[in-house]
């Protein structure tokens, strides 16, 4: 350890958070810090009772299933957003944003550095991150911080503050003072340059079209406006890299929702995609530059994020997309002003709009809304009101999305109401409201029909002092649709029970009951004739294990068996993981649906699976994914290699193929090469 480091104290007397909240922990960790006019600079010594430490592999961002210690930083001191970094004992980053509820983003990068050392009963951590990271107020002498340990070997996670375990380990409510002595350095790299070049060759069989090998430039930019502002610009961007979406089996009337995995809107997302509610968002990004799972090119994007004062956060995003034969250029953009009040509420103006470009026709959508959201300052009382409002060419009335909820969250139990009403003009573009497009598999058509939802959620948790259990209880939810006139539409209704073990394995098992009055005639398994629209009531019982993921040998398991509207349903959705640790990571699952419906149809639905990933070191991995999906006719091969050769700068190669499931004859084939380099200025 370098002699600088005595200069300082350490901070010490880490305590349990999970699975227990009580006590000190018993592998300690003590931690310095120092800083000059770059960096932030972090020492961690974690002691150890065990040789062998847990590592599930070396990939980035995968922090909390190995052992590791992070720092989580909040340097607007405001408790709405922060910044996690983290390192496993292996000597893998990890890093994310965090929004106000210790929500995640591990999609977003960060230029930082880092080293880990080991001895007999500890080991070294060594940080260093750049100011330029972070986003902050160089005159706000006083940061928000916690410090967070992973100890799996003794299954406990350990944290600097005390704070319960029903809380997120990454809430920002619960973090210690960093108080500095002086102003803080100002940023002195403001610019930030990745180009990039990107090489495809591949041919769609359907179509009988080949693309010979093209050389595509893109480039992206990071620009600190102010030291807790910054400007992200991207031209002609390129997201071949980007893992391919995992396919999933539906058994629903409506369409099922995706995540964001392109690095361009990402950053501060949560100005972005905490809007609205789940299901009920006026702004989805992967509408932006994608339309039917195919790719439309984004010509060029601006966004600017981060706090204009102390309380106040901005989020802009602009985009423009280019015409692809029938599909119209378009612009997107998207303004979000978040004005902190009270503890930790805020108050939220949005914008959203979609206008058609280099067209005479007036075709657009915008939605204007509102929220409030409301906290007490030790998270146990949450609640918000949200109202948005939609207008497009030549539609009035019926065009709004009003939603209220409160959440109690204490120790021993939880409780969520939620209230939500949706017009059927309400019509958000560039977000996502599955529910309010019902099919109608006989005209073959889509019917928009308004809703309100009703839902109610409660637990309530048991912890005994000791023993193999950690904690156990009830859950019970009761969520009820109507549509015009408060008339019944659907109910779902479910009462479980819960059990969390001392060595991270789980169990839970449920009863569930639907009541559905199905408004239009339904096609589930393209039968020769649909469903027909009436009322049906059905239920199902499922039970769920999970075993000990720490272990190199892990397993799970999903019994679903019941009644499927006038038919009936089993299911049985099952993985198996086993690790050679730290370098390779195999898991296969398998989701099975066989259904009968009298007269309408009898299907056996398989889902497979299987997933290598490979750890050649902390910067060289090789991903494989196949899927075999019978509902939707596809069997997939996507491998993906990355090597990591410089800080943040990366060469990738993505092979992708697609087949169909029942003649295996190829869909199409594609091969891309794509490298990038970080550059600061």
């Amino acid at each position: 350890m370098d002699s600088i480091w005595s200069i300082t104290h350490a901070t010490t007397d880490f305590v349990n958070h999970r699975p227990s909240d009580v006590g000190l922990a018993k592998s300690q960790t003590e931690v310095k810090m120092l800083y000059n006019d770059q960096f932030i600079y972090i020492l961690a010594k974690a002691y150890h009772s065990h040789q062998e430490h847990i590592i599930q592999n070396l990939k980035r961002d995968d922090y909390f299933s190995s052992d590791g210690f992070g720092v989580l930083m909040d340097p607007i001191n405001k408790q709405t957003n922060g910044f996690f970094f983290g390192i496993n004992s292996r000597g893998s980053q990890a890093e994310s944003l965090i929004t106000s509820s210790g929500g995640t983003d591990w999609n977003w990068d960060a230029k930082w550095y880092s080293r880990v050392t080991h001895h007999d009963t500890y080991w070294i951590v060594e940080m260093a991150i750049p100011f330029f990271t972070l986003r902050y107020n160089a005159k706000n002498t006083a940061w928000g911080i916690n410090f967070l340990r992973n100890d799996l070997g003794n299954n406990m996670f350990s944290t600097w503050t005390s704070f319960p375990a029903n809380f997120n380990d990454l809430d920002l409510g619960y973090t210690g003072s960093l108080s500095w002595e002086d102003d803080i350095p100002e940023v002195k790299k403001k610019i930030a340059m990745v180009p990039s070049m990107t090489t495809t060759t591949g041919k769609d069989f359907e179509q009988e079209k080949s693309t010979e090998w093209d050389f595509t430039p893109s480039l992206d930019a990071k620009i600190a406006v102010t030291s807790s502002l910054n400007l992200d610009l991207t031209i002609n961007p390129d997201f071949s890299q980007i893992e391919v979406d995992r396919q999933v089996t539906n058994l629903s009337r409506f369409s099922l929702f995706f995540p964001e995995r392109r690095t361009f809107f990402l950053e501060n997302s949560d100005l972005f995609t905490g809007l609205g509610r789940s299901q009920i968002s006026p702004f989805f990004s992967r509408r932006i530059g994608l339309s039917s799972g195919k790719n439309i090119p984004i010509k060029f994007g601006a966004r600017l994020t981060g706090n204009l004062t102390e309380k106040l956060r901005i989020g802009m995003l602009n985009a423009q997309t280019e015409r692809v034969s029938e599909t119209k250029a378009q612009n997107y953009g998207l303004l979000t002003l978040k004005q902190r009040i009270l503890k930790r509420s805020s108050v939220s103006g949005i914008f959203v709009n979609r206008q058609q470009v280099n067209t005479d026709e007036n075709d657009y959508n915008r939605v204007v809304g509102t929220e409030f959201n409301y906290s007490t300052e030790n998270g146990f009382v949450s609640g918000d009101i949200k109202y948005y409002k939609s207008f497009s060419d030549g539609i009035k009335g019926s065009n709004d999305f009003v939603s209220g909820s409160m959440f109690l969250n204490s120790r021993g139990y939880r409780v969520y109401t939620q209230f939500d009403h949706v017009g059927d003009n309400y019509l958000a573009d560039v977000g996502f409201t599955p529910r309010l497009f019902n099919y109608d598999a006989l005209r073959d058509t889509t019917v928009r029909v308004n809703y309100q939802r009703y839902n109610f959620f409660g637990t309530r948790d048991y912890r005994p002092a000791s023993g193999p259990i950690v904690f156990h209880g009830p859950r019970i939810q009761s969520i009820i649709y109507t549509n015009d006139g408060n008339q019944f539409n659907e109910r779902y209704s479910y009462i479980g029970y819960e059990i969390d073990f001392a060595d991270q394995s789980q169990f839970d098992f449920s009863i569930n009951s639907y009541t559905i009055n199905l408004l239009f005639p339904t096609n589930f398994l393209d039968a020769d004739s649909p469903l027909p629209a009436r009322t049906y009531s059905y239920y199902d019982l499922v039970f769920d294990w999970d075993s000990d993921p720490r272990k190199l040998f892990a397993y799970g398991t999903v019994f679903t068996s019941g009644t499927f509207f006038n038919g009936k349903r089993t299911g049985l959705r099952s993985y198996l993981q086993y690790r050679f640790q730290p370098w390779l990571r195999l898991r296969l699952d398998h989701n099975y649906n066989q259904i009968e419906l009298e007269e309408f149809g009898n299907e056996d639905i398989h889902l497979v699976g299987l997933r290598s990933e490979v750890s050649f070191s902390n910067n060289v991995f090789w991903t494989t994914f196949l899927q075999f999906n019978t509902q939707s006719t596809n069997f997939n091969i996507n491998s993906r290699f990355q090597w990591r050769f410089a800080p943040l700068s990366d060469l990738f190669v993505v092979y992708t193929d697609n087949y169909f499931s029942d003649t295996f004859e190829r869909k199409n084939r594609f091969i891309s090469i794509k490298i990038n380099y970080w550059l600061n200025f």
